[in-house]
């Protein structure tokens, strides 16, 4: 029984070093395209977040405007911003 042993031949050998030449040419452009896509996650992300916060922040203000639209709510909203009626007068307490 014979055993052949296996012999890389020129033909072999150029397709071999083409191979490697052109990974090592698209190699940069890959991890260039890479760190592309990973920036545009991150933003993704960041922008989803946001995303989530004006929406929450467009609940509060929906609820903040319901709250106001009665007269009961329009004086409470008064009220929290120090507002008085023309007929009240402000609690002063002196000091010593």
């Amino acid at each position: 029984m014979r055993v052949h042993k296996r012999r890389f031949g020129w033909v072999e050998l150029c397709l071999w070093g083409g191979t490697l030449l052109i990974a090592g040419h698209l190699l940069p452009r890959t991890a260039h395209i890479y760190s592309l896509w990973w920036q545009t996650r991150a933003e993704v992300q960041a922008l989803t977040s946001e995303r989530q916060a004006l929406a929450q922040e467009k609940l509060e203000l929906k609820a903040q405007i319901e709250r106001a639209s009665t007269p009961l709510g329009k004086e409470t909203l008064a009220r929290e911003r120090g507002w008085l009626k023309p007929e009240e007068l402000p609690l002063q307490i002196k000091g010593e």
